[in-house]
Parts: C-alpha cells; sequence; structure tokens
C-alpha cells in the first residue's frame, strides 16, 4: 500500500481502568495504522484480509464510488458498518445579495429544492438521506420538524412544494434577476440541479465550478459579497447544540478568508439570544432555547439544508466486536481479531 504515514499504538501496561463502565478493557494489544489514498487498494486489502479497517466514507463524502458500496452490501452485508455521522450538506444564501436578501426567496428554496435527488446524486442510500434539520439526526438538539415540505405534519421531509415556492417568488416580486451558483468541482451534478430549480423558479442561472474545494473558498474569499449562493458542508467536533450554530453567528462572518463558515453573512441578535440561554439553562429549559433558536434560523433560512451523510467502514473477516462512536468513528480498542 506503499502509506505515507503511519504510526504504532500498544498497550500501556501499567494502565489501570478507573471504570469499568466508563472505560472498559480493551482487546488489543497493538494497533498499526497506516494512512494511504488509494481507497481502491484499502478495500482490496481488507476484502483478502490484508488490512482489518477501512474507512469508505465519512462525513464530508466517499471515497469509493456508490456502486463499489452497493457491490460490498451485496457480497459481505455482515462486514460492512455504515453509521450516522453529525454532518449537513446544505445550499447557502448570501442574505445580503439580490434576490437572496429578500427571506421570502431563501424561504421558496427551502421548499422547492428536492433534497431526495440530490442525496441520491450525494451517493444515495445507505450514504446520504434528505436532511430539512440545521442539527443532524442523534445529535443534541435535533428535533424531528420539518416546515419545508409539502406535508409539513410528519415531521420529515416528504417532498418538494414547487406551488408554495413559486407563490413566495410571485409575492417577492423578484424573478428575473440573475443568480450565478458557486460549486466545488465534486458537486458539479448538484449544482447543475440548482442551475435547473432557479430558472425554474424564475431566475435566469449559470454554474460557477472550482477545481477543488481549497481552491472554491479561496474563490469565495475573493469574490467577498459579490457571491450570491453556493454548497457547503458542515460536521460537528463535539456533542453540543451550539455547533451547528457555528456557520450563522455574527462573529463567525470573516469576509475575505478562506476559513469564513458564515457564507451566507447570517447575523440575527434574536437568534444569538436564544443560544445565550440555552447555553446558560439546563433540563427542559435548555431542550425549548434550543429548539427555538433553530426555529427562528429555519424561518431565517440563511440556508437550505439539504443532505446527512452516513460514515461506512469495510472490515475484514477475522475482526469482531465492533463499535463505532458517531463523532470519534472506530473503538480500535474495543475490537479483536482471531
Amino acid at each position: 500500500l506503499a502509506p505515507r504515514r503511519g504510526v504504532e499504538l500498544t498497550r500501556n501496561r501499567y494502565f489501570e481502568s478507573w471504570s469499568q463502565d466508563a472505560r472498559p478493557d480493551g482487546h488489543a494489544d497493538r494497533i498499526v495504522v497506516r494512512v494511504s489514498s488509494d481507497a481502491g487498494a484499502r478495500l482490496a486489502a481488507t476484502e483478502r484480509g490484508d488490512l482489518d479497517v477501512t474507512e469508505l466514507a465519512d462525513a464530508f463524502g466517499s471515497n469509493v464510488p456508490p456502486s463499489e458500496i452497493e457491490a460490498l452490501l451485496a457480497r459481505h452485508p455482515e462486514r460492512l458498518h455504515a453509521t450516522a455521522t453529525p454532518s449537513l450538506f446544505y445550499l447557502w444564501m448570501n442574505v445580503h445579495k439580490p434576490p437572496f436578501d429578500d427571506v421570502r426567496v431563501r424561504r421558496a428554496i427551502n421548499y422547492a429544492v428536492d433534497r431526495e435527488l440530490i442525496a441520491e446524486l450525494e451517493g444515495g442510500a445507505p450514504l446520504a438521506s434528505p436532511a430539512c434539520h440545521f442539527v443532524a439526526p442523534g445529535h443534541p438538539g435535533y428535533t424531528p420538524e420539518c416546515d419545508y415540505t409539502r406535508n409539513p405534519r410528519r415531521g420529515i421531509w416528504s417532498s418538494p412544494d414547487i406551488e408554495r415556492a413559486l407563490a413566495l417568488v410571485d409575492r417577492s416580486q423578484t424573478a428575473g434577476r440573475t443568480v450565478t451558483v458557486n460549486v466545488p468541482d465534486d458537486k458539479v451534478r448538484v449544482g447543475r440541479y440548482l442551475v435547473r430549480l432557479l430558472d425554474r423558479l424564475g431566475y435566469p442561472s449559470r454554474l460557477h465550478v472550482t477545481a477543488d474545494y481549497g481552491r472554491y473558498r479561496s474563490h469565495l474569499a475573493a469574490a467577498r459579497d459579490r457571491v450570491q449562493i453556493g454548497t457547503d458542508g458542515w460536521a460537528a467536533d463535539f456533542p453540543s447544540p451550539t455547533d451547528f450554530t457555528t456557520p450563522f453567528v455574527c462573529a463567525n462572518y470573516r469576509p475575505g478568508r478562506p476559513d469564513n463558515p458564515n457564507l451566507s453573512q447570517h447575523c440575527d441578535a434574536r437568534f444569538e439570544g436564544l443560544i445565550g440561554a440555552a447555553s446558560d439553562a439546563r433540563g427542559a429549559d435548555a431542550d425549548a432555547f434550543w429548539h427555538a433558536a433553530y426555529r427562528r434560523l429555519a424561518r431565517s433560512a440563511p440556508a437550505a439544508p439539504l443532505v446527512n451523510r452516513r460514515g461506512a467502514v469495510f472490515v475484514s473477516e477475522r475482526l469482531g466486536n465492533y463499535q463505532h462512536h458517531p463523532l470519534f468513528g472506530v473503538l480500535f480498542d474495543q475490537v479483536w481479531v482471531r
């Protein structure tokens, strides 16, 4: 596999667990981690038994074509583990740039977008599912509710509501505005769909594709206030409801910087007041404040949630006791090998 780098971990024979419940005894005495960019070679090595664990998909996407995931499911369903990740792929809209400076237009996009189609473009089941909430399912702060769908009483996204979207565009009197959709090169198919959707809603649109994600963020930084709309993603790195507010708070708008997480330029004092109240509260009171905060964010609609991703890990035939943490991935010290 010619890994560029790696690490070897060995058991500390002096370590004593403080709690069997909090920190169970591990099984492995030695763990060797190899890093390789050749996903196909890693997959083949794991199928042969030369490797024991290889990651095929994570919160940021898949390393192998979806067809290979499907083939693995057919050949080795017991060895492929697909698990939810605390992640969100979304469509941001510049709340200060026409036509998206009108909240009715941003809500129209939320009603009109076909999240199921985008989930298919992003790999389909079991790697992606439609998202209609800013917090990923299973993460603290998530509530199963979705206003922007044809049947909101179900609490989940069901289908687009083009009629309501067109009515909002009509009331906004913004039809005819030209729009440029920005995407990195791995989101071209999603970008083409979004251009078609915006055309249908009355906004003559074109697609701007940047060579890779790093250059995409540099392009957005250089364009600053001129950019109107584009795709991005977020993955939580700790289990707190506040994590998914990061791309939408005032302090995180960093104009002219590639690491600017607040691409929509959203800044709402009431939203941030609810975040503060939720952070100070406990129990049911905190839950109520978080629910109110994310309800307000949904109504402000600086972005349209699109897809929640699932991770996929393939293991060797000899590996057992597979366990997975939603934030930290495979618990390597808990697996055993024959």
